[in-house]
C-alpha cells in the first residue's frame, strides 16, 4: 500500500516483537483444569480476534478429519456474527472436543490458553503478520501456519513450526498430524528460544532508529 502511495518512499521490514507483557505459563494440568478441558489430548489453540480471513471455518473443517485425540481450542472475541461458525461446530462430529471461549479475552487469562497448548494453529486466508505468533513465541508454543503474506518466512526459516502450502482443511489436517508424529516439538521450541532474543522491543527498537538516520 505504501509503494503505491509512494513508489520511491524507503522501506524496512521487521519483524513483530514477542509480546513481553503476559506473564509466565502456569503448569499444563493447572491450565487444564481452570479452563475445563479435556485432559490428555493434544491441544490446539486458535487464538485472538475471529475475523473472516483467519479461516475459522477452514481450521474447524480439517479439525473435523482429525481423530479424537485431539481437541480445539477457540479463544477470541468474534468480529461480528459468530453463528456461521456456530452451526459448522454444531453438526461437525467433533463438536465435544471442540472448547469455545467466545470473548474478550483479558491479559491475565492469556497465559492459561498458551499454558495449554501444544501447537498454535494461523489457518489464515490473507495476512501480512500476525501478533498471534509473537505470543505464541513469548509462551514457545509452536506454529502451524497457511502460506500467506509474511507468515511463511516467519516460521519455516526460524523453524519455529510447520507451513502448509494453502489455506485447505485437508492440508492443514495433515499439517496438524505431521507435527505430532514427527514428534519435533522440542525441536520447534529450541528454535523459538533462539527467535525470542531475536524478536526483542529492544532489538526492533534499535533496528527503526538506524533506519530513522537513513532518511
Amino acid at each position: 500500500d505504501l509503494k503505491q502511495l509512494r513508489p520511491n518512499a524507503k522501506v524496512i521490514t521487521i519483524p513483530h516483537p514477542v509480546y513481553n507483557h503476559f506473564g509466565q505459563k502456569t503448569t499444563r494440568q493447572e491450565a487444564i483444569e481452570k479452563l475445563n478441558l479435556l485432559p490428555g489430548k493434544k491441544n490446539l489453540l486458535f487464538f485472538g480476534l475471529i475475523r473472516d480471513y483467519k479461516g475459522l471455518d477452514i481450521l474447524i473443517d480439517a479439525f473435523s478429519l482429525l481423530d479424537d485425540s485431539y481437541q480445539l481450542i477457540i479463544a477470541g472475541e468474534p468480529y461480528g456474527s459468530f453463528e456461521g461458525y456456530q452451526k459448522q461446530i454444531a453438526t461437525s462430529k467433533a463438536a465435544p472436543r471442540i472448547k469455545l471461549f467466545t470473548k474478550y479475552i483479558d491479559d491475565s487469562q492469556v497465559p492459561l490458553f498458551f499454558s495449554a497448548a501444544d501447537l498454535t494453529v494461523l489457518p489464515y486466508k490473507t495476512a501480512t503478520q500476525s501478533g498471534i505468533s509473537a505470543i505464541s513465541y513469548h509462551f514457545e508454543v509452536p506454529l502451524l501456519t497457511t502460506n500467506v503474506g509474511g507468515l511463511k518466512e516467519a516460521v519455516e526459516i526460524p523453524g519455529t513450526g510447520i507451513v502448509v502450502d494453502k489455506p485447505e482443511s485437508a492440508l492443514v489436517a495433515n499439517g496438524i498430524e505431521n507435527f505430532f508424529e514427527k514428534e519435533n516439538k522440542e525441536f520447534f521450541i529450541k528454535n523459538i528460544m533462539r527467535q525470542k532474543e531475536e524478536l526483542s522491543w529492544t532489538k526492533f527498537s534499535s533496528k527503526l532508529i538506524d533506519f530513522y538516520k537513513t532518511l
